[in-house]
């Protein structure tokens, strides 16, 4: 199941943004909250380990309010800067109180959309279903991606990879992100391994193929 997730500092307006989402999701889709953390470089680990392919982050984290679960020296847009250096493309919807707020202002670009809560709660079919095609879209790239560098990994690891293929190799893991893919490793052995597996797949694929064909009988 896929999860769209939401950052907020204060219970009530989260917990709002929670069922007001949860109303106009799609079949496989759930909202789940996330957690304010003391280190915003902390999201991105978060979000992957907990299948979120979507963020709704209010701007202002740093409020001192008697009903915030926290205290944070960091606001929304921060919150998106630390995850693009891991994951550039990863979809993050500002929702604010504030739109005049100076510091969304300077950096509104980098979210892919900024709402208010009002917008978002008098149209939630329509913010929900961009969040679900963002995230589907990242979803798709990432494993694209992911697959892709795998396959250059195995090669490289086997010793039959192009110095071509070995630079995009690299490009890839900074396009997936650095911290991400610097645990990525791919041994010999692992590469090995996994040849074999496509092997045994594809002679038991054989097989099952061969058992459904009519037998022809020999004159």
């Amino acid at each position: 199941m896929y999860s769209i997730a939401v950052l907020d500092d204060r219970n009530e307006q989260r917990t709002t943004l929670v069922r007001s989402i949860g109303t106009a999701l799609p079949e496989g889709w759930r909202v789940v909250e996330c957690p304010l953390l003391d280190d915003q470089s902390a999201y991105s680990d978060w979000l992957i380990i907990n299948d979120v392919l979507v963020l709704v982050v209010d701007q202002v984290l740093n409020e001192q309010a008697v009903e915030s679960v926290g205290n944070v020296d960091y606001k929304g847009h921060e919150v998106i800067e630390a995850i693009r250096k891991t994951f550039p493309d990863y979809p993050v919807f500002i929702v604010t109180a504030h739109p005049s707020d100076e510091d969304l202002a300077d950096h509104a670009g980098n979210a892919e959309d900024v709402i208010t809560r009002n917008e978002l709660t008098g149209d939630v079919r329509k913010y929900v279903a961009r969040m679900v095609r963002a995230g589907q879209r990242f979803h798709a790239e990432h494993e694209r991606r992911l697959a892709e560098m795998t396959d250059l990994a195995t090669k490289v690891a086997l010793g039959n990879a192009s110095d071509d293929e070995k630079d995009e190799l690299k490009r890839l893991q900074i396009s997936l992100g650095a911290q991400r893919a610097a645990t990525i490793d791919v041994t010999r052995e692992d590469a090995l391994t996994g040849v074999d597996e496509r092997v045994t797949r594809l002679e038991k694929l054989q097989r099952e193929v061969e058992a459904l064909l009519p037998h022809t009988e020999s004159r």
